[in-house]
């Protein structure tokens, strides 16, 4: 079943804005960092500059919800595995999404930058440590394309810096054997091991199945 559904999601039930970005699929609840205009990476054989595409076209109340009350309300089968990529705001996401996580998810891959380009957001390191808390390994990242400070010509283009990548963490199987009962534990863990050999954790998997 596919269900879409019309919120937007944070750390508790508030009133937050959305900035409308001049690109929109880059629209978040925080600004783009003025330290980081200039930057740009090259995608789709054009220069994509933080800059342009981070200008506010729009700024737009909206009431915000936290994951967890989203589950209740609905009354969804919460998920064995989140995927995130809410543009600097994946932090607040994962604390609004704690009992959901920590009840039944067992594999995450989110979207995480190792410096604010946004303003105030968490960075990869905040988020690694918090997941640890919560019983999860760092698996691997998905690098995105570098960005540079400076755009030379094009025969002077290389990678440039590593702002952002698509983390996976998968749940630690120690965590696991926290859960009482013994026919979710089972299923959980058989989830997990699914998950492991489709990312190449073959071993893990295997791991999974003999616990």
């Amino acid at each position: 079943e596919l269900h879409v559904l019309p919120y937007c999601l944070t750390d508790a039930r508030k009133t937050v804005v959305i900035n409308i970005m001049y690109d929109p699929f880059a629209s978040s609840t925080y600004e783009y960092s003025p330290d980081y205009e200039s930057f740009y990476s090259f995608e789709n054989n054009h220069d994509y500059i933080c800059g342009e595409i981070g200008a506010i076209s729009e700024k737009r109340e909206v009431s915000a919800v936290s994951l967890d009350h989203v589950i209740e309300i609905e009354n969804l089968a919460p998920p064995d595995f989140l995927s995130i990529d809410t543009e600097g705001s994946e932090y607040d996401v994962l604390l609004g999404s704690e009992e959901t996580i920590k009840s039944n998810v067992v594999a995450l891959v989110l979207e995480t930058q190792f410096s604010p380009v946004f303003k105030e957001q968490k960075l990869f390191g905040e988020i690694s440590k918090l997941l640890h808390e919560w019983g999860f390994y760092f698996v691997n990242l998905e690098v995105h394309p570098g960005a540079s400070p400076f755009r030379g010509s094009i025969g002077t283009r290389a990678e440039g810096f590593q702002l952002t990548g698509d983390a996976l963490f998968i749940r630690r199987i120690d965590n696991l054997r926290t859960i009482s009962d013994p026919v979710k534990r089972r299923i959980m863990l058989n989830k997990l091991a699914f998950i492991s050999f489709i990312y190449n954790q073959c071993e893990y998997g295997q791991q999974c199945l003999i616990e």
